[in-house]
């Protein structure tokens, strides 16, 4: 078969994909491809968004956002949740080895918008009334917000999956302390444990420069194996 048969077949299957409301398709090729040794794991998107931070993890990495002062736009009836200075990403693996450039062996992804704590509770509490959350996460987050005030900013994490809008995830928390405008410290809580990260970098893994709107990068460890790669190593 060469590579102009391959690229038709491939063509077709992805037009099975897209004829499935479902999903079940995808699925089943994503299983295959698995099985046939071609890519290692199933991609984020396909794996199911409301399941926890997995508490086995070996590695995790918290960029912080800088995405400047939000612009102001029409007024809306919801609270901003998105529309924020600062943001976030949460990747997390369970591997004992890592090639952290395959991005198929993250176990576990989400993005985040930082809210000051006159709005965390108020956004969670709008979600919950939206269906989006559940009550256990709206405690969670007025407890956090009880107990560390304006110390810290929060989050709820949330997904984006193509083709099947927001998922935000439930009974998880993020909480991050700033230095004046520089992260110094971050807290994700989960339903089995937590990730607390108190080392930020000011360049990635590879001594390359921050890309332009990130301000800091948490590398947490379990592994002096991956000593190299983190900003800290937790036993």
């Amino acid at each position: 078969m060469n590579n102009q048969e391959i690229a038709a077949s491939i063509a077709e299957i992805g037009k099975a994909i897209d004829f499935d409301k479902h999903d079940g398709v995808r699925h089943f090729v994503l299983k295959e491809l698995i099985k046939a040794k071609i890519i290692e794991a199933m991609p984020e998107t396909a794996l199911d968004p409301y399941r926890p931070l997995p508490i086995n993890w070996t590695a995790a990495q918290i960029a912080i956002f800088d995405n400047g002062e939000p612009a102001q736009g029409r007024k809306r009836k919801t609270i901003p949740r998105t529309k924020m200075r600062y943001g976030g990403n949460i990747k997390v693996w369970t591997r004992k080895q890592i090639n952290f450039c395959t991005k198929a062996q993250v176990a576990w992804s989400n993005n985040f918008h930082l809210w000051d704590h006159t709005l965390a509770n108020r956004v969670a509490e709008e979600l919950q009334k939206e269906k989006y959350i559940d009550q256990p996460t709206v405690d969670l987050m007025a407890q956090c917000v009880e107990e560390l005030g304006s110390s810290v900013l929060y989050a709820i994490p949330l997904l984006k999956q193509h083709g099947a809008g927001t998922r935000w995830s439930r009974s998880h928390i993020v909480m991050i302390g700033f230095n004046g405008d520089i992260p110094h410290k971050a807290a994700i809580l989960h339903p089995e444990g937590e990730i607390v990260a108190t080392s930020f970098g000011a360049e990635l893994a590879n001594g390359a420069a921050l890309p332009a709107n990130v301000i800091g990068q948490a590398r947490v460890a379990r592994s002096e194996a991956f000593a190299s790669w983190a900003t800290e190593i937790q036993s």
